[in-house]
Order: C-alpha cells, then structure tokens, then sequence
C-alpha cells in the first residue's frame, strides 16, 4: 500500500502542496550523509511512483545509496508491496542521478519462486 509521509511534505513554494493534493506532492528526507537531504517527488496515475534525487548537489554521488533507496521504499510502501527500481545508469526524461520507484496497481508483478516452491518442482536437484 502507499502511504504518504505528510510530516515531510513541502507545504510552501512554488513546489508546494496541502494534504489535500492526496499522494501528489514534493517531500523532503534525510539522506545517509550529514547535510544530505532527498526530494522525492509522488504521483499516483498510472501507478503508485516517486522520483528521487539529491537536494543539495554539493554532496551529489552517482545516484543514491542503498541505503537510501531502502529508506525511500520503507517510507512509502509496506515492506510485502513489490516495487520496481530503474538503473542508476538508466535516464527517464533524461534526468541523470535521479531513481524512479513505482509499482503498478491492479496487477501482480512476478516474483521468483521460493526455495519450497523451487524443490516442489525439481526434487533431487538440491
């Protein structure tokens, strides 16, 4: 499910929005670096999705952290949802450092069968 953080939406500005706006909006987080911090960008049409990238440029690596894509994917979904990540190396609207998170509603998304399911299917093999 996902879940809108309203304690770190930007509620002033040009960017701004109001609890109002749903799970459209611009917020704000603490990256794992002292001093950096994380705009996340939310929208809900087709699918729930977030695009992140580094506030301040100073501190800018080649893209986030895992820890980072870890924390950004806690706070907006539950950790059973299944969400899909684009590449650091893969640009959408050629915007280069930023991640794109989504997961599409309305339909499952594959997962890899578990070791039960696997040993079900191939006895012996293990």
């Amino acid at each position: 499910m996902f879940h809108v953080p309203e304690h770190l939406r930007v509620r002033t500005g040009p960017m701004g929005t109001t609890a109002g706006s749903g799970t459209k909006g611009v917020f704000v987080v603490r990256g794992c670096q002292e001093g950096r911090q994380l705009q996340v960008i939310a929208s809900e049409s087709p699918e729930e999705r977030v695009s992140v990238g580094v506030l301040n440029r100073a501190n800018k690596i080649y893209g986030l952290c895992g820890q980072e894509r870890a924390l950004i994917t806690g706070i907006f979904w539950d950790a059973q949802d299944i969400v899909m990540h684009t590449d650091d190396v893969v640009y959408v609207d050629d915007r280069p450092y930023t991640l794109h998170i989504w997961r599409v509603q309305g339909r499952e998304r594959p997962t890899p069968p578990t070791a039960a399911e696997e040993a079900k299917r191939s006895p012996g093999h293990w």
